[in-house]
């Protein structure tokens, strides 16, 4: 069964686009017409509530099948749907280049689910603001994108079936915590840190005064490594809080629009 938007996120793109029967200039000056529609509309075009709905239908029809060739992870329906809200609103050009979409093919969820809240500015008299509507919008699809759903995902790309997941295999809705690259930097840097403390704490420690003979032999090996192992751990540490740099504006390079 062909994955498609659920009426729950069209009822968002619905009231976040708005019903215009007759044609306006939107904030970048493209005329618009019924929930968004842009392609072919001109001044002084005008439409009914029907046909409002049947572009709308055939618009998401493409958008739904543009989202399912560039998602390659199994996605739950309200994930689906609020990708599909998404790359109706910015365009599917620009989700397939989009760090989110780049985070959520990593299987990290969270990441890609922060991925929402970068898609909120709009060009206005040549200077770049960033759009309220657009900030409530983004945070409606985001809360829905991460709402669990009953319903197994379906294997994107896939027109024909919805694969089930085997028994006992945890579901994808949510990335895993680890599946963060900060995450685990920060971990790594974290226990760095630690050994280099506990190296420059050992220094002030006399191992023959301590009565416990399994402590006083481990203190003793620390303080023999402690000249290679302090420039091994002092270097990775380093070499940590640059990865987390790069990772930061790795984030920001795929994200800032």
């Amino acid at each position: 069964m062909t994955q498609k938007i659920t009426q729950e996120g069209i009822d968002l793109i619905k009231q976040f686009e708005g019903l215009a029967r007759a044609a306006f200039q939107d904030d970048s000056g493209a005329w618009t017409i019924g929930y968004g529609h842009k392609d072919g509309v001109v001044k002084d075009t005008t439409i009914t509530d029907e046909e409002a709905e049947l572009l709308l239908l055939e618009e998401l029809h493409n958008v739904e099948s543009g989202v399912r060739d560039l998602v390659r992870v199994p996605l739950n329906e309200n994930e689906f749907s609020a990708l599909t809200s998404l790359a109706f609103n910015i365009g599917l050009e620009a989700f397939a280049t989009s760090g989110l979409l780049k985070k959520l093919n990593r299987d990290d969820r969270l990441g890609a689910a922060d991925g929402f809240d970068w898609w909120v500015d709009i060009h206005m008299d040549g200077q770049r603001i960033q759009s309220k509507g657009l900030k409530r919008r983004r945070a409606a699809e985001k809360a829905l994108f991460l709402t669990p759903s009953h319903v197994d995902p379906a294997i994107p790309g896939n027109r024909s079936s919805t694969r089930a997941r085997p028994l006992g295999e945890s579901s994808p809705r949510r990335g895993s915590f680890w599946a963060s690259r900060s995450i685990k930097a920060s971990f790594l840097g974290l226990i760095l840190a630690t050994l280099l403390a506990l190296f420059h704490v050992s220094q002030g420690l006399d191992p023959n005064v301590i009565d416990f003979d399994g402590f006083r032999q481990t203190l003793t090996l620390i303080q023999s490594l402690k000249p290679i192992a302090f420039k091994v751990a002092s270097t990775l540490l380093v070499l940590t809080l640059l990865y987390l740099i790069y990772i930061r504006f790795d984030d920001w390079r795929h994200y800032r629009r």
